[in-house]
């Protein structure tokens, strides 16, 4: 009774005091995960079915160029190359098609990711020389089986842009098509309305 009165007196109340502890703790332990979740980088995931990683590279028939195809790295950090041949044309846009086809089939090295899922077609290529700006054209399943993320939209977009821009030094910029139209994105994140000029930053040679 007289701790009671004591209490009262002091105008403390203990049973607040200790919620009142857990709260803050709770939140420093929140603001902790919280910091860790988005300090690290999230990771390009593709469906099992549509990363199919190690393949053997069809050897191409007559002259060949040498070319560097950016993938995403496993760990999401960004992007890292891979030299392929493919067939040497009179036709720029047809050696754009050809490099892009390369990029679908995906990474041969384990610590590689692929870009686009495996399934996508390359449906058209153009090449405006007078804006330097390069319209490419996927089929829907570049959009219907993406995973999703928008990180990982990101690093599918640069690794169809710095892959040309790198290849192909008329190409400044590339605009991405689905089915021969504009879309507002591949999965709901990166607004795709408009040409992507090169992001080099994310290379990591």
């Amino acid at each position: 009774m007289k701790d009671r009165v004591k209490h009262e007196r002091d105008g403390v109340s203990w049973p607040w005091i200790v919620v009142a502890a857990i709260l803050a703790s709770a939140l420093s332990v929140g603001t902790f995960y919280l910091f860790q979740a988005t300090s690290r980088p999230a990771k390009l995931i593709m469906p099992a079915a549509a990363a199919p990683a190690f393949k053997e590279v069809s050897a191409a028939q007559g002259p060949q160029m040498t070319v560097k195809i950016y993938f995403p790295l496993q760990d999401g950090s960004g992007l890292s190359p891979e030299t392929r041949q493919v067939a040497q044309s009179t036709d720029e846009t047809q050696e754009a098609k050809e490099v892009l086809s390369e990029l679908i089939r995906g990474p041969l090295s384990a610590n590689l990711a692929p870009a686009l899922p495996a399934v996508t077609q390359v449906k058209s290529a153009f090449i405006d020389q007078s804006s330097g700006t390069a319209y490419v054209d996927f089929s829907r399943d570049v959009r219907t089986q993406f995973p999703g993320g928008a990180w990982t939209e990101t690093l599918a977009i640069y690794s169809v842009v710095n892959t040309l821009t790198e290849d192909f030094p008329n190409i400044k910029r590339v605009q991405i098509l689905i089915d021969g139209n504009v879309e507002n994105s591949l999965a709901g994140h990166i607004d795709i309305t408009k040409p992507f000029a090169p992001r080099t930053g994310l290379n990591r040679e």
